[in-house]
């Protein structure tokens, strides 16, 4: 009877094991690496979020990688394993100037399962969300600053404002900006004229931002350098 009882069990535990080996070989699984999070959607719609390392079932689903902390590098010297490069970005100045700022910055994606997906339904992966949003952003808060700046105080005595003024516009949204008189020499008259200029708009003392779009996607400013002018 013991025997039977065993050969019984032995069966059953023999079964569940094929089993479980066809769920994973048919239905397949993954394993998401340390450092990133990958987004599940199975056939009938389901979609979740991985967030910490280890094997997961797809399904037969599809799967969309994405790394914890994404890089935008434009710097002159690139770094291969950055998320998204440019060999320097152009800007503008008030004065009419011309120049290229080097720097790197990363990027921290949301920790939540609910703004992850909407992040991934907008930009798909990882290089939609690095061309769509975060090189976008970082090149308008450069552009915007250098606009409010003459070329020669962003290089010599407003560089510390410079990339005050751009890591606060990355992480809360561009300023708002309205006109302002100022009197200036002209170089060649050597007369004093008067022009208007952009100037950052306050209310209390406080700038004024138009709201970021990383914030409606969860995206966080982690770090920001400049490197060269």
């Amino acid at each position: 009877m013991n025997d039977i009882s065993w050969f019984t069990k032995t069966k059953v535990t023999s079964a569940l094991i094929v089993i479980a080996t066809l769920v994973v070989i048919l239905g397949g699984f993954g394993i998401n690496n340390a450092g990133y999070r990958t987004v599940v959607q199975y056939p009938n719609g389901t979609t979740w979020v991985k967030f910490d390392p280890g094997w997961y079932m797809t399904f037969f689903g599809k799967t969309q990688e994405y790394p914890d902390v994404l890089t935008f590098d434009y710097d002159d010297v690139q770094d291969t394993d950055s998320s998204v490069q440019e060999n320097g970005l152009a800007v503008r100045y008030q004065d009419g100037g011309m120049g290229t700022t080097y720097g790197k910055d990363r990027f921290m994606l949301p920790t939540d399962e609910p703004t992850m997906l909407t992040l991934h339904k907008s930009f798909r992966s990882t290089e939609g969300l690095a061309n769509k949003l975060i090189r976008p952003v970082v090149k308008e808060s450069h552009q915007m600053t250098a606009g409010l700046m003459s070329s020669e105080g962003a290089y010599a005595e407003q560089r510390g404002t410079y990339i005050s003024w751009v890591q606060d516009q990355v992480r809360n949204g561009k300023y708002v900006t309205r006109l302002s008189t100022v009197t200036v020499t002209d170089e060649v008259t050597n007369k004093s004229i008067s022009k208007k200029v952009p100037v950052i708009a306050t209310e209390g003392g406080t700038p004024l931002h138009v709201k970021s779009d990383l914030t409606v996607y969860g995206v966080t400013l982690q770090g920001s350098q400049i490197t060269n002018w």
